[in-house]
C-alpha cells in the first residue's frame, strides 16, 4: 500500500531507459496508480486542507485507441454521428462508402466492379466540387457575411420587439395594480365613511333617548315640586280650618312638617339642577354632532365642485391643445 506516485515515476525512468511494450506500460501505470493514497497527494503538491475535504480518492485509466474510438461514436451527442449526420447532407457519405467499396475491390481483385466504382466515385467528387466550388468564390463568404448580419438585425428587431411589449404589458400590469389598489383606498374610505354615520346615528339616536329620560325625570321632578306646593298649601287650609274650630296643633308638628318639606325642596332642587346640567351636556354634544356632519357635507360639496371644475378645464385643454395621452401613443406609432 506504500506504492503510489513515486513508484509509478520510477517506473517510467525505468520504461525509458530500456524497450518495453506501450500497452503493458500503460497497464503497469493503471495498476501502480490503483494505490494512490492522500499523503501522495500532499508529496505531489496539495495541500493538506485541500486534501482532507476529498472524502474518496479515486484513479482515472489511461486512454488507448480502443477507449478513444468509443469516446468520439457511443455517447448520444458523440462528435462522429455528428459529423456522419453532417457529411450526409452534402452527399460526402455516399463518396465515403464508393471509397470504402473501391478498397473492398482493390483486396478482392475485381478488375470489372473496381472500375464500375471508380466512375461513380469521380460523378461524386465532381458534385461535391460543384457544390463547393460557391465558396471559393471571392463575393460568397461577403454575401454570406451580410445575410448573417441582416438576420442578426432582424434578430435583434424581434428581441427589441419583445422587451417592448414585455414592457409595455408590466406597465399595463402596474396601472391596472394602481387602480386597483386606488378602488380599494376609495372602496375602504366609503366603508369608513359608511361605518362612521352609523355610530354618529347610533351616538345620535342614544344621545336622543338620554334626553328623552332626562326630560321625563325633570317632568317628574316639576310634578313633585308641584305636589310639594300642593301639600303645603293643603296643610295651610287645613291648619286654618283647625284655627277655626278652635283647635291648635303643636309647634312640633309644623317644625317636623317644615323639615320634611324643606329637605324634600332641596333633594328636588339637586335633582332638578343636575337634571339641567345633563340636558345642557346633551345638548352640546348634539349640536357638535350636527356642526360636524355640517362641515363634512360643505367639505364634500366643495370636493366634488372642485373635481367638477378641474374636469372642465381638462375637456378645454383637450379641446385647445388636443389630449396628451393619444399624442404620445401617435408618437410611439410614427416612431
Amino acid at each position: 500500500m506504500g506504492k503510489g506516485r513515486r513508484a509509478a515515476a520510477a517506473a517510467d525512468l525505468a520504461n525509458i531507459s530500456g524497450e518495453s511494450d506501450p500497452h503493458e506500460d500503460i497497464e503497469e501505470k493503471d495498476r501502480l496508480l490503483r494505490h494512490v493514497e492522500a499523503r501522495d497527494l500532499i508529496e505531489f503538491g496539495m495541500i493538506p486542507e485541500f486534501v482532507g475535504r476529498l472524502p474518496v480518492v479515486v484513479p482515472l485509466h489511461s486512454l488507448d485507441e480502443k477507449t478513444l474510438v468509443r469516446i468520439l461514436t457511443e455517447p448520444r451527442n458523440a462528435v462522429v454521428p455528428q459529423y456522419q449526420a453532417l457529411f450526409s447532407m452534402d452527399k460526402v457519405a455516399r463518396l465515403a462508402a464508393l471509397c470504402r467499396d473501391l478498397r473492398r475491390r482493390e483486396a478482392e481483385g475485381d478488375e470489372a466492379g473496381w472500375a464500375q466504382a471508380q466512375e461513380e466515385a469521380e460523378a461524386a467528387r465532381r458534385e461535391l466540387q460543384e457544390i463547393v466550388r460557391p465558396l471559393r468564390e471571392p463575393g460568397y463568404r461577403e454575401a454570406l457575411r451580410r445575410k448573417a448580419e441582416r438576420a442578426r438585425k432582424r434578430r435583434l428587431r424581434l428581441q427589441r420587439r419583445k422587451q417592448e411589449a414585455k414592457a409595455a404589458k408590466e406597465e399595463e400590469a402596474a396601472r391596472a395594480a394602481e387602480r386597483e389598489a386606488k378602488i380599494d383606498q376609495w372602496r375602504a374610505k366609503c366603508i369608513q365613511e359608511v361605518e362612521e354615520k352609523n355610530r354618529e346615528q347610533e351616538l345620535k339616536a342614544a344621545a336622543d333617548s338620554v334626553l328623552s329620560e332626562v326630560r321625563k325625570k325633570q317632568a317628574d321632578t316639576k310634578r313633585m315640586v308641584d305636589i310639594l306646593r300642593a301639600l303645603e298649601k293643603l296643610r295651610k287650609l287645613r291648619k286654618e280650618a283647625a284655627a277655626r274650630k278652635g283647635v291648635c296643633p303643636p309647634p312640633s308638628a309644623d317644625e317636623a312638617f317644615e323639615s320634611q318639606v324643606e329637605s324634600l325642596q332641596t333633594l328636588l332642587k339637586n335633582r332638578t339642577e343636575l337634571y339641567e346640567a345633563e340636558e345642557r351636556a346633551l345638548r352640546v354634544m348634539l349640536e357638535g354632532e350636527q356642526e360636524e356632519e355640517r362641515k363634512r357635507e360643505m367639505e364634500k360639496k366643495q370636493k366634488k365642485e372642485r373635481e367638477k371644475l378641474l374636469q372642465q378645464k381638462l375637456e378645454i385643454d383637450s379641446k385647445l391643445f388636443g389630449d396628451p395621452a393619444q399624442d404620445e401613443e401617435t408618437c410611439k406609432t410614427s416612431k
